[in-house]
């Protein structure tokens, strides 16, 4: 399961809670966003790498960017997608 912060939603009919698929984190998140073009322009930046707003938690531990390619993800396993917060 993909779970996406409800900002997201109208960007893939509605939904915060999808099937992914995919054998790494990066597969899943690139499979998402072939599936929602207008979600990949707010998931990835031009050379395909996740945003950098942007926390994935792979059954709630966080995946550092650099991971996200090599992260092996089953396909029962959850990813979260959050976008930091940040100030002071």
């Amino acid at each position: 399961m993909l779970v996406l912060p409800e900002e997201f939603a109208r960007y893939c009919d509605d939904q915060t809670r999808l099937a992914h698929g995919g054998a790494t984190v990066a597969e899943a998140v690139a499979g998402l966003a072939a599936r929602f073009p207008e979600l990949a322009k707010r998931l990835l930046d031009q050379q395909g790498r996740l945003m950098p707003h942007l926390v994935v938690l792979h059954e709630g531990e966080v995946v550092a960017p650099e991971q996200t390619v090599n992260r092996r993800v089953g396909p029962t396993d959850t990813l979260e997608i959050y976008t930091a917060a940040s100030g002071g």
